[in-house]
C-alpha cells in the first residue's frame, strides 16, 4: 500500500559505478536504515563498440542536475 511505501523510502541517489569495461548508471532508493530497497538502471548507455553514447549520458546528467545527486524523499 501507499502508506507502506511512504514509510519505506527515505533517500534516492544517483550512482555511477565503475565496472571493468564500462560504468553503470543508476538511481538507488534507500530506507531509513540506509538499506537499498530499489535500484533503477539506465540501459543502452553504450554502443556496439562499448563507447559511451553522449546523448544517453546527457539524459542521465540532466536528471541528476534537475533533482540533485542525493534526493531526500518526503512523501
Amino acid at each position: 500500500s501507499y502508506a507502506r511505501i511512504k514509510d519505506l523510502i527515505k533517500i534516492a541517489e544517483f550512482v555511477e559505478e565503475e565496472k571493468v569495461e564500462r560504468t553503470s548508471f543508476s538511481v538507488r532508493v534507500f530506507d531509513e536504515n540506509d538499506q537499498m530497497v530499489l535500484a533503477c538502471f539506465f540501459t543502452k548507455m553504450y554502443d556496439e563498440n562499448k563507447n559511451l553514447m553522449s546523448e544517453r549520458r546527457k539524459l542521465y546528467d540532466d536528471l541528476r542536475e534537475k533533482y540533485g545527486q542525493k534526493i531526500d524523499i518526503e512523501l
